[in-house]
């Protein structure tokens, strides 16, 4: 429910079959009957950098004719809190961990010390590669593969990642560099290394 909640629409419920669902241990790493399109995985990335908040996503906001008449317009917009800020922010700060230390470190940063959080992701053989990254502005997914589920060559193993920051970097141009906001519900701490407890005297 919560996945579905941000936008995942195509999870497959134990309830509608019970052999092959979703519902199972490999869902955490993505392993997905039926997957996720990239519009999915944006949506769900840009519900936690809205701190929570999901807004159903359109490719759209209106057409207008040769004279400038709008003949379409898709300006309604379903917003719900699906998780709680404080929860968003934690995984945001996970997520930037990926980006400064993990498996995105020296690809996505950005030159101007923007914050960016977001997660790599691979499928067996490298025939799919992912990233999903935000910035407190916007947030992009990105998807490297082909559609004959061919493996990816070595040269091409790090495309996804390229591309991801061409696009921000150049959607970013002219903004001044933001960190993510710390909702007033969350406080940080200093712990022990060693123990995992808060320090004490000595």
């Amino acid at each position: 429910t919560f996945a579905k909640n941000m936008g995942l629409k195509n999870l497959v419920t134990a309830e509608e079959n019970p052999s092959k669902n979703d519902e199972s241990y490999s869902f955490s790493i993505g392993g997905l009957t039926k997957g996720a399109t990239v519009l999915e995985m944006a949506n769900a990335y840009a519900t936690i950098a809205n701190q929570g908040v999901y807004v159903e996503p359109k490719l759209y906001t209106k057409v207008v004719d040769k004279d400038g008449k709008e003949i379409l317009n898709n300006n309604s917009s379903t917003a719900k809190v699906v998780m709680k800020e404080s929860t968003a922010y934690m995984l945001t700060s996970c997520l930037e961990e990926v980006v400064k230390t993990g498996t995105a470190a020296g690809y996505v940063r950005m030159k101007n010390g923007m914050a960016v959080a977001g997660k790599t992701g691979n499928t067996d053989n490298d025939i799919d590669q992912w990233f999903c990254g935000y910035t407190p502005y916007y947030t992009c997914a990105v998807w490297s593969g082909y559609d004959n589920n061919e493996k990816l060559p070595d040269y091409a193993r790090n495309f996804h990642k390229a591309l991801w920051k061409k696009v921000m970097t150049r959607i970013h141009e002219g903004l001044p560099s933001k960190e993510f906001e710390k909702p007033a519900s969350v406080e940080k701490l200093s712990v022990c290394e060693e123990t995992g407890l808060l320090p004490r005297a000595g």
